[in-house]
């Protein structure tokens, strides 16, 4: 068993692969469970975020679970979250029927910290600072509908700074590991994370203190946007839930979530031979 809950196609604006060519590597690898998770965010200096044709995706999905049934295949959506088009974003979630939800936050003062820019003329703890004030504006409108908050600290991913700590705003990551704990949605520890540094998203020490006020609910994404990212990495997750205290995680179905324990995943060939491989 393996589940990735966190991977994009060409139906997303920044997607390399086919949903096809993401099957095929998915169940190569050992994927049981996973949700293909394309973009809703709306416009920017980039053109337009979002799924194109709603139709289109929902039915590309539908002939994958056809084409793939030994993949438990979810239709999701990432819901970036802003005030400005939340209205819109409630309406193409209608329009493709998806049944998983990722909530994140990828602009901040209409800015992405994917981009120099958002760091230029800030220091480290005004950048975070910020990040952190708009995530817990967004979780007020996301979590009554996600599945999984994706990437906590998006902010660290790019950053030309040390990533965030908890020790840097434990209050305010208090609130907001605590909002998630205390709806029905899981914490994504996020794999890609590692394709730029030693941690994944988020790292240890916010693992550590999620499982400290009570936080149980861990789902597995690989943020995947090519074929040779799907499920990469998840040695090391396993070790840094293991480092938090966690002995299981989560898989989705009809009946929300469930918990499954780490022994009991299979980790693809080059995870279990090369278990510290970036």
């Amino acid at each position: 068993m393996l589940m990735d809950y966190h991977l994009h196609t060409r139906f997303s604006f920044d997607g390399e692969q086919s949903l096809e060519a993401l099957c095929t590597r998915a169940q190569a690898l050992g994927v049981t469970h996973m949700a293909v998770t394309d973009h809703i965010d709306g416009p920017t200096h980039y053109g337009l975020l979002d799924i194109q044709d709603p139709t289109a995706y929902r039915q590309a999905v539908d002939a994958a679970r056809k084409a793939y049934p030994a993949l438990t295949i979810h239709r999701g959506l990432e819901l970036g979250y802003r005030v400005d088009y939340w209205d819109e974003t409630l309406r193409r979630i209608e329009e493709t029927e998806a049944d998983y939800l990722l909530g994140s936050l990828h602009l901040v003062e209409g800015l992405d910290p994917y981009e120099p820019a958002y760091f230029a003329g800030r220091s480290r703890r005004e950048a975070y600072a910020a990040y952190l004030d708009a995530l817990e504006d967004a979780l007020d409108h996301l979590l009554p509908r996600v599945q999984t908050v994706a990437h906590l600290d998006y902010v660290s991913k790019f950053s030309p700074h040390p990533p965030l700590r908890y020790e840097d705003f434990p209050r305010q990551l208090d609130r907001i590991l605590q909002c998630i704990i205390d709806s029905p949605a899981a914490l994504e520890l996020n794999t890609s994370g590692y394709r730029r540094a030693p941690q994944g998203l988020p790292g240890d020490d916010i693992l550590i203190r999620y499982r400290e006020l009570g936080g149980r609910r861990v789902a597995l994404g690989s943020d995947a946007h090519r074929e040779s990212d799907v499920a990469t990495h998840y040695g090391k997750a396993l070790a840094s839930l293991r480092r938090a205290g966690f002995s299981a995680v989560c898989l989705y179905g009809p009946q929300g979530w469930q918990e499954v324990s780490l022994d009991a995943l299979t980790l693809p060939p080059e995870e279990i031979c090369f278990p510290g491989k970036l």
